[in-house]
């Protein structure tokens, strides 16, 4: 026979020691474990001598561990310390909760992020698109963060499920909305590793079998029924999609199907995952627009040009240059109609308003990636354009406006462009003619973008929002959890050998020798008690009590929290990290430059003009 003894904990009045049964007194020793409620140890302490310091009654609070041989069978904390005195005999009823206890108790919590960028501990935690398996591995992470006495055990595989969002709860409750995507598994600690206990879940599938059959064991009870209305012949998951038809939203359904109702009863299952009846009120939403049009930098320099200045845009035609405007620093000649000049020109220079030194940076002075190829001539950016995927950067174009006048006779006068704009002057002789030249540093800004767009093009606002979906084949995989007769009730037997290492809970029961239905039923184990006194064992079959749902219809519950999923979320958690640009960002400094005429520099009494614009 085996030996079971309890310890406790130092410094505790059940201290470490092991103890037996005898030696603390302890009647009426019974183990209970439950999935997904607390498994418990009870026993009763007869106070014959009420205030004698031999009889060990544990302290509340302190933790108390049940062993057969050298193997732990139970372990939790004193949370029952009660007293019964009836007028002749005193009693203390003790009873122990195992780690679901401290679950029930530790609310789950997130460290959440706030729109100041700060991360505080909030109570929510969001499970994101996954396996039940996944999910029960972080929830077990987080509660041995907060602290709980637990580990992580065997967890079964199981298919991918919808996001699940949890506010406001208990781990324990955490656990059990979970396990309701797992109509097949059973969550129980294993007490009998090293360590705290382990929490496990297994499946019906891959679940042992338990085999009882009365003549061959002592049966007191058999109090089972199958519960034909948790069978299922069909599953259909439900959901909604958005999309934008004419600058208009529109909701459609989709509905995914597994397995056909053949028996003409209600064995149907409509589970909703997402769609408006989730929630009263959805967000709004906006259906901007706005038509653009671009060009590539390359051969377009003129058009660039015009676009950031006036003085440009009243030009008429333009070489465009050579390469890409990062840093033209060659002249792009842009034709002025109506300019009168004196003596041969063959190269009309003088109908020719120049543009040197161009260059162009992003908002910040650096280098614009050669990426952004094209830019923008009709429209401007969106603040959702990153949203749409649509990549584009603001970038600053600067140039030296310059032109030069020759009159035989006198000093010719300012062209007109060069009062309006206030340019810097200079005239000169040069080979018995008169010069002047006129220039300035202009800039502006335009919109570098990816992409060509040759024509006009209506750009959309994508959805804000858009409704969770579910994953691929969740319909299947809810049907293979339910299409199977689930029995529960209660089933007690009694033998002398001592029972097994640990509890029988995940496994799948069999009753052999009795009714035809109940040799294959492999109905789930989900409660365990064990009394060592008369070896009398209880199980309890059927789905964890804790789930009150009872029903096919109740048994997912869809959540507002997790019917829609933010696209807006893919830019920027707020929309205020995407200010528009500072209007008084400064045009960075063109540097210092040369006058050139026919290629060489212009030079006034031996040196070549230059000038500064700062």
């Amino acid at each position: 026979m085996a030996t079971w003894t309890i310890k406790g904990e130092a410094g505790k009045a059940v201290d470490e020691t092991a103890r037996s049964l005898a030696d603390v007194q302890a009647e009426g020793v019974e183990p209970e474990y439950q999935s997904l409620a607390s498994d418990r140890l009870a026993w009763r302490i007869w106070l014959d001598d009420p205030v004698s310091a031999t009889i060990l009654v544990p302290d509340l609070g302190q933790k108390i561990s049940l062993w057969r041989d050298d193997v732990r069978q139970f372990d939790g904390w004193v949370t029952t310390r009660e007293i019964d005195f009836d007028g002749e005999n005193a009693y203390a009823n003790i009873v122990v909760e195992g780690p679901w206890w401290w679950l029930s108790k530790t609310p789950l919590s997130s460290e959440v992020e706030d729109q100041t960028d700060s991360e505080s501990e909030r109570t929510q935690f969001v499970l994101a698109t996954a396996s039940p398996r996944t999910w029960l591995i972080a929830l077990i992470a987080r509660a041995v963060a907060l602290g709980c006495p637990i580990r992580e055990g065997s967890i079964a595989s199981v298919f991918t499920c919808p996001r699940l969002s949890l506010r406001n709860i208990p781990i324990s409750e955490a656990i059990s909305e979970v396990m309701r995507w797992v109509a097949d598994g059973i969550v129980y600690f294993d007490y009998t590793v090293e360590g705290y206990p382990a929490l496990c879940m297994q499946r019906r599938p891959a679940a042992a079998t338990l085999t009882i059959t009365p003549g061959q064991t002592v049966v007191p009870l058999i109090r089972i029924r199958p519960r034909l209305d948790l069978e299922l012949e069909q599953v259909e998951v439900l959901a909604a999609t958005r999309t934008t038809v004419d600058n208009k939203r529109a909701t459609t359904w989709t509905t995914a199907t597994a397995g056909v109702v053949t028996s003409a009863l209600p064995k149907r299952q409509l589970n909703l995952v997402s769609g408006p009846e989730i929630d009263t009120w959805l967000p709004q939403d906006f259906t901007d627009s706005v038509v653009v049009r671009s060009l590539p930098f390359s051969g377009n320099g003129g058009e660039l040009l015009r676009l950031i200045e006036p003085i440009f845009a009243a030009t008429s035609a333009a070489n465009p240059g050579v390469g890409p405007f990062y840093e033209q620093l060659g002249a792009i000649h842009i034709n002025v109609p109506g300019i009168k000049y004196l003596g041969p020109d063959p190269a009309n220079s003088l109908r020719k308003l120049y543009a040197y030194s161009v260059r162009m940076t992003d908002t910040d002075g650096g280098v614009v990636p050669a990426s952004f190829t094209h830019f923008l001539t009709k429209g401007d950016a969106q603040d959702w354009w990153a949203q749409a995927g649509i990549e584009y950067k603001e970038v600053v174009v600067s140039a030296i406006a310059y032109s030069k006048r020759i009159d035989p006779d006198a000093t010719p006068e300012r062209p007109e462009w060069a009062e309006l704009l206030g340019a810097d002057t200079f005239a000169t002789i040069y080979g018995g003619n008169h010069y002047r030249y006129d220039w300035k540093l202009v800039s502006g800004r335009a919109i570098a973008v990816k992409t060509s767009w040759p024509a006009d093009t209506t750009l959309i606002r994508p959805e804000d929002y858009a409704f969770v979906n579910p994953p691929e084949g969740l319909a299947d995989n809810l049907l293979s959890t339910q299409n199977w007769l689930p029995w529960e009730g209660t089933v007690s037997a009694v033998q002398d050998a001592d029972p097994p290492s640990g509890h029988p809970l995940g496994s799948a029961m069999n009753i052999a020798g009795f009714r035809p239905e109940t040799a294959n039923m492999r109905a789930l184990i989900s409660g365990y008690s064990y009394s060592i006194a008369t070896g009398k064992k209880t199980y309890r079959l059927g789905s964890p009590l804790r789930h009150a749902y009872r029903d096919l219809v109740n048994r997912f519950r869809a959540s507002g929290n997790d019917n829609i999923v933010w696209l807006v979320d893919s830019v920027s958690g707020d929309p205020g990290e995407n200010p528009p640009p500072d209007p008084e960002l400064e045009i960075p400094s063109a540097g210092e430059f040369e006058l050139i005429f026919g290629g060489e520099a212009v030079v006034y009494s031996g040196s070549p003009i230059s000038f500064t614009e700062d």
